[in-house]
C-alpha cells in the first residue's frame, strides 16, 4: 500500500474518434481495481503513428479512458476533511476540461478543481464521524469507495476507509487480525445484531432480557430473534446454520450441542465463526474460508481472539468444561482452506471429541489467588528468526475482581515470556505490563506488537500505541523505561447519534508493498430509538495506511 489510497476503474471503449465526448455505455466489461503506487495506474498507448506504415490496432484509433482516484486526509482540522484527487486519461494522456463528478453520501462536496493535464481535486467537508460513500465519475465510468471519518487520526496515518471485498456485511464483524504480509485477513463473524449481546444482559426493567431469556417469561426482540447479514456463499460459505431457521431467517433458540430443542435455550448464546479472506490484486479481500470448532452446527464453541504467524501457527483463547476461564490454545491452520480446530460431542456440558488437534499452552496457575483467570485476545510475538518469545493477552472478559475465577492481579495487558523447549512446549513467565501501559482505573485490551516494536492496544474506546525498546525478557517488559508514553492513534466520536463511529479496537498491522497498514474494528451507530435506550451498533472492519 502507498500513502495515498489509489483506486482505479478502467473501461476500453469501442472506436469513437479522439474527442472529449463521453464513451458509450458498456455492458459487462467494466473493472474496478485498487492499485498501489508501484503498479501501473494508466493504460499506455499501443497504437503506432498511422503514417509510419505499421499496422494500427484500431483504425481509426478509439478512446481508452482510465479514471483513477486518490483519497487523502486533510490535516487542517479534526475531524479531517477528505481530499479527493482524480485523474482522467485517454491512452495514457491526461484529459482536461472533462465533466468529472464527485458525490458523497454525507458532508458537503466542494468545487471540483480542474488542475490541468487530466487532474481534478475536490474536498469533502465532513458533518460528523462515520462512513462516507464516495463516488467519482466520468460519463459511465465510476469509482466507489467508503472513507471513514473519525474524531481524531494520528499524524502517522492517512485516510481511513472501510475494507473492501466480501469482509463487511450487515452482520457482526469483529476480531480483525491480518497476517504480517497482509495476504490474509481473519474476521470473527455472525449473522447477528451486535447490540443483541448487550440487550440480552440488560435488566428487564430497562428493556432487556435480564440474562435469562425464558424467566420469568419469554423475552423477545428483533435483535435476538432475527438474523442480519449473509450466512451462505459467496460471503460466508459453510456457516453453521444449526441454530437458524433458514426459511425465515430467525433464530431457533436451540442447541444441538447441548441437546436443546427449538425455543428451549434459556439464554441468548451468540453464533459466530472466524473467516479468513485472501487479499486480491485490487487490494480488496475475498475468497472466504472458515476457521472453527466442529460443534454440531451450533456456531457457539468458537475462539476468543485469533492470531496467526508464519508458518501459519495460530493462537486463540477458548473456554470449555476442561478450562477455568479462557485459556490460550495453539495449532497450525491452513491459509488456503477451511480448518476445524477440534470437535465437541453433544452433552451437558459438551465434551472434547477424539479429534481435537488444538493444544492448550501451559501457563499454569497465573493469578495471585491460584486461578487461571482470563487470557483473551492472544498475540504471538516472534523474534527475527521467527521463534516465539512471548504471548500478549488481555483479561477483557473478566467481570470484576470480586469474581472467584478472575485473574485479580491484573486489569489490563499481560505478557507470558517463553523459554526452554521450542514452542509450543517450554515454560512461561507471566508479566503484567507496567502502569505506563496499564493506566490505573481504565481498561486496556486487544494487544498487538508489530515488527518495529510498537504495541497497539485499545484503551476504553480508542486505539493507542507505545514503542517498546527493551529486550525479549520478562524484566524488560515490566520496566517502564522500556516503553514510550502511549500516543493516541484513532479516536471515535464523543457522541452516539445515527451514523457516528463510537468505538474503535482490535488493532492488527501488516506491511504491504513496504507500507504499514493498520486494520481495526469500528462500531457505527446504525439506528437509535430502541425502547432499551441502547443504539443498534454495526460492527465493521476498517483500515488505514501509513503516510
Amino acid at each position: 500500500m502507498r500513502a495515498l489510497v489509489l483506486l482505479t476503474m478502467s473501461l476500453l471503449m469501442a472506436c469513437r474518434g479522439r474527442d472529449l465526448s463521453p464513451p458509450a455505455a458498456a455492458d459487462d466489461d467494466t473493472t474496478d481495481e485498487q492499485l498501489t503506487d508501484d503498479q501501473p495506474t494508466d493504460e499506455q498507448p499501443t497504437d503506432e503513428d498511422p503514417t509510419d506504415g505499421d499496422p494500427s490496432v484500431c483504425e481509426p484509433c478509439g478512446n481508452a479512458y482510465v479514471l483513477t482516484v486518490r483519497l487523502t486526509r486533510g490535516t487542517t482540522t479534526q475531524p479531517s476533511p477528505i481530499v479527493v484527487g482524480a485523474r482522467l486519461t485517454d491512452h495514457g494522456l491526461g484529459v482536461a476540461a472533462a465533466a468529472v463528478t464527485v458525490t458523497s453520501s454525507r458532508g458537503s462536496v466542494g468545487t471540483i478543481n480542474d488542475a490541468g493535464g487530466g487532474d481534478y481535486t475536490a474536498v469533502i467537508t465532513p458533518d460528523g464521524t462515520g462512513e462516507y460513500a464516495i463516488t467519482v465519475g466520468f460519463a459511465d465510468l465510476t469509482v466507489r469507495r467508503t472513507a471513514l471519518v473519525l474524531q481524531y487520526v494520528g499524524d502517522a496515518w492517512g485516510q481511513p476507509r472501510m475494507v473492501e471485498g466480501l469482509v463487511n456485511t450487515a452482520g457482526y464483524e469483529d476480531g480483525a487480525n491480518v497476517t504480517a504480509d497482509g495476504g490474509v485477513l481473519f474476521v470473527q463473524f455472525g449473522p447477528v445484531y451486535f447490540s443483541g449481546f448487550f440487550l440480552a444482559a440488560l435488566p428487564r426493567a430497562s428493556g432487556g432480557c435480564g440474562g435469562l431469556r425464558l424467566d420469568p417469561d419469554r423475552c423477545t426482540h428483533p435483535w435476538i430473534d432475527t438474523t442480519i447479514g449473509p450466512y451462505a456463499a459467496p460471503e460466508r460459505p459453510g456457516f453453521f446454520v444449526g441454530r437458524i431457521d433458514v426459511a425465515t431467517g430467525t433464530w431457533r433458540h436451540n442447541s444441538n450441542l447441548y441437546g436443546l430443542g427449538d425455543e428451549e435455550a434459556p439464554i441468548v448464546a451468540p453464533m459466530t465463526m472466524f473467516y479468513g479472506f485472501r487479499r486480491q490484486t485490487d487490494g480488496s479481500y475475498a475468497e472466504p474460508f472458515y476457521v472453527a470448532f466442529d460443534d454440531a452446527q451450533d456456531a457457539i464453541a468458537n475462539p476468543f481472539g485469533l492470531h496467526i504467524v508464519s508458518p501459519n501457527i495460530a493462537v486463540f483463547a477458548q473456554q470449555d468444561s476442561e478450562t477455568r476461564g479462557f485459556d490460550v490454545f495453539t495449532m497450525p491452520i491452513s491459509l488456503d482452506a477451511s480448518t476445524i480446530l477440534g470437535t465437541y460431542t453433544p452433552g451437558s456440558p459438551p465434551q472434547r471429541g477424539t479429534s481435537f488437534p488444538s493444544t492448550r499452552l501451559d501457563f499454569g496457575d497465573t493469578g495471585t489467588a491460584g486461578t487461571f483467570g482470563t487470557q483473551g485476545n492472544p498475540m504471538l510475538a516472534t523474534d527475527s528468526t521467527g521463534a516465539v518469545w512471548a504471548i500478549f493477552t488481555d483479561d477483557e472478559f473478566d467481570a470484576g475482581n470480586a469474581e472467584p475465577l478472575d485473574d485479580d492481579d491484573a486489569d489490563g495487558l499481560t505478557a507470558f515470556v517463553h523459554s526452554g523447549d521450542p514452542f509450543p512446549a517450554g515454560t512461561w513467565e507471566k508479566v503484567i505490563l507496567p502502569s505506563i501501559i496499564n493506566e490505573p482505573g481504565v481498561a486496556e485490551t486487544q494487544p498487538f506488537l508489530d515488527d518495529d516494536g510498537y504495541l497497539y492496544f485499545r484503551r476504553e474506546s480508542s486505539l493507542l500505541r507505545a514503542h517498546y525498546a527493551g529486550g525479549a525478557t520478562a524484566a524488560a517488559l515490566a520496566d517502564e523505561a522500556s516503553w514510550s508514553a502511549p500516543s493516541l492513534e484513532l479516536d471515535p466520536a464523543p457522541t452516539s447519534g445515527v451514523g457516528d463511529i463510537l468505538v474503535v479496537g482490535e488493532p492488527s498491522v501488516a506491511v504491504v508493498d513496504g507500507k504499514r497498514v493498520l486494520f481495526f474494528v469500528y462500531g457505527r451507530v446504525r439506528a437509535v430509538g430502541d425502547p432499551s435506550g441502547f443504539p443498534d451498533i454495526d460492527m465493521q472492519i476498517g483500515m488505514v495506511e501509513q503516510r
